[in-house]
């Protein structure tokens, strides 16, 4: 699900976790920007081995780090986005980077998308396009407190949606049904907002247990 950018926190949390997290957050941004770079580098064969030997290095001191498979990060906090999903993880450098806001009719993103995101010669992966609107998507339903998992997500694609160009993704809920949700959204070009590239529907279901919780 989508989350929104961290910025100061609106409760009393220990500063060293705060602060750590923010570098978590710095790191995940600079390691995207390195597999950006990456993706577009004509460098030559020095200058390619010079990185390839730093990366590992690099790689090589932070695994000495790594926590136990299905564990959380230390770093995590209930009341904040989560650190490492990989559709939107700010920690995690290969989720794009989603940040989402209210508007007056559901919820909307911005995003630029780099290289790493590239299908065809200059556009989006197909793959990413629904990955941000699942996304966002859920982000619509979620903020209306009505959080569940993605059971269907019928996608079309209209237009080819370009890398490397500012992007609008819109969300709306369409329709509620006891657990299940159905959201609506699309994505544009942030200079023509009206005209969807890329636009889907999503049903999203509430455990049974979380939503008989809510009735009590």
């Amino acid at each position: 699900m989508g989350t929104e950018a961290v910025g100061t926190l609106a409760y009393d949390a220990p500063a060293a976790k705060v602060d750590r997290r923010r570098l978590i957050e710095q790191l995940g941004d600079a390691v995207r920007g390195l597999v950006a770079a990456t993706c577009a580098a004509e460098a030559p064969p020095e200058e390619l081995e010079r990185a390839i030997a730093g990366t590992r290095q690099l790689a090589e001191g932070l695994r000495g780090f790594a926590r136990p498979l299905g564990t959380a990060s230390s770093s995590e906090d209930p009341l904040l986005p989560h650190l490492y999903p990989a559709g939107h993880g700010a920690g995690n450098p290969v989720a794009p980077p989603v940040h989402v806001e209210a508007t007056e009719e559901g919820v909307r993103s911005r995003i630029t998308l780099g290289r790493q995101y590239e299908g065809p010669r200059g556009r989006t992966h197909g793959g990413i396009s629904a990955l941000l609107l699942d996304e966002v998507l859920a982000y619509a339903s979620t903020s209306a407190g009505r959080g569940g998992f993605t059971a269907y997500l019928n996608t079309s694609y209209h237009q080819a949606v370009p890398i490397q160009v500012p992007l609008e993704i819109r969300a709306r809920i369409d329709a509620e049904d006891g657990r299940k949700t159905t959201v609506k959204g699309f994505i544009a070009l942030e200079s023509d907002p009206e005209v969807p590239l890329v636009s889907a529907t999503a049903l999203f279901v509430i455990p049974r247990a979380d939503y008989e919780g809510n009735q009590k």
